[in-house]
């Protein structure tokens, strides 16, 4: 149940603060990350809304005035319940292909392990069972987003946007 719940939605990459040109990874076809992520960020957030989320975005134009430590620090400071960071990948292998999701909390640490390792699975599930593409599994990084967040926090990989068919 998501009622009630703050949620805080980040779709990756974009023009930071009018001087850093972040576009993320660019598709064969010129797609470009950010207006992919911008795209499922705006599609999330109406579910979300929908189902009695209190949704929050980082952003809601190509544009954004957070870094990405401040958008950790905005998911903290709005006492967010959940932090979901969009993204596509992208390989110099163009065959690569396949949706992952990824986590950080490293035993013994100050994170909830089984608290955000247990929704890196639910998502990774729903997004395969979505979009029907690889399995490319449940990983854990030290992404800035995912450190420095105190609420359970993923990193979604959606789809390789330097693959052609996945683009």
């Amino acid at each position: 149940p998501v009622a009630g719940k703050i949620i805080i939605i980040d779709p990756g990459h974009a023009t930071i603060k009018g001087t850093v040109v972040d576009s993320g990874a660019v598709g064969q076809n010129g797609t470009r990350e950010r207006d992919i992520t911008l795209a499922i960020g705006k599609k999330v957030e109406a579910l979300l809304l929908n189902l009695g989320a209190d949704v929050r975005m980082t952003r809601s134009t190509e544009s954004t005035y957070l870094t990405l430590e401040e958008r950790a620090w905005m998911a903290n400071a709005s006492n967010a319940d959940l932090f979901i960071s969009i993204h596509c990948n992208a390989a110099t292998n163009r065959s690569a292909q396949g949706t992952s999701t990824y986590f950080y909390a490293p035993a013994g640490g100050a994170f909830d392990r089984d608290e955000r390792q247990t929704l890196a699975k639910v998502l990774q599930q729903a997004m395969l069972d979505a979009c029907g593409r690889p399995n490319r599994g449940i990983l854990e990084e030290r992404f800035v987003v995912l450190r420095e967040t105190e609420m359970p926090s993923v990193l979604l990989e959606t789809a390789f946007i330097s693959n052609a068919e996945e683009e």
